[in-house]
């Protein structure tokens, strides 16, 4: 039994909307009366109608309607994400780290430019390439170090590729901070060793 038909057996049941609704389906001359009506009224209220088709159609009514929308239902909506985000939560994890595994010199590279933008160690017109491919042409076992420190009591080194160096993780770590005023700042090897 098709819906039609079911809806006609139920007919007292209906709201006003779904008779009118189920008599555009099956009646032609009502459907072509409220056609007419309809022509008609686009005629009258033409300009009415398209200035209130262009505020329907504009991406703020249409953004204000979809948040309308969603608060409408929050819950459902609130469900839905949490939901969404638990299926996709282990896929999604196990993306990054393999992202991160294939890319990790340049995870490192962007890493230091995060941390260097956050000390204002990194001017707007640094050549950025040319940093991502220090990094990325690091060595293994080697670490990319500031040759001024971008951190010191005395002084404030550039995140600049001129002022980058490979050195030996041992070497790195045992450096540190360390600065002694001249351009090669090696005083730190012979406190050291």
């Amino acid at each position: 039994m098709t819906i039609l038909k079911m809806k006609k057996i139920n007919e007292e049941k209906l709201t006003d909307n779904e008779k009118r609704k189920l008599r555009y389906q099956t009646d032609p001359v009502y459907r072509q009366l409220r056609i007419e009506r309809s022509r008609e009224y686009r005629r009258k209220y033409c300009e009415q109608v398209r200035a209130r088709d262009k505020v329907r159609n504009s991406k703020e009514y249409r953004k204000k309607q979809r948040r309308a929308s969603w608060w409408k239902h929050r819950d459902r909506n609130l469900k839905n994400d949490k939901r969404r985000y638990q299926q996709t939560l282990e896929a999604s994890r196990a993306w990054q780290r393999d992202y991160y595994r294939r890319n990790k010199k340049e995870n490192q590279a962007r890493g230091a430019e995060y941390r260097a933008k956050k000390k204002k160690a990194s001017p707007k017109w640094t050549n950025k390439e040319e940093l991502k491919n220090l990094y990325i042409n690091c060595p293994a076992n080697y670490h990319v170090d500031h040759i001024i420190p971008l951190t010191h009591k005395d002084v404030c080194g550039l995140h600049v590729p001129w002022n980058l160096q490979y050195l030996s993780s041992s070497d790195n770590i045992s450096k540190g901070n360390s600065f002694d005023f001249t351009y090669d700042n090696m005083s730190w090897k012979n406190k050291n060793g």
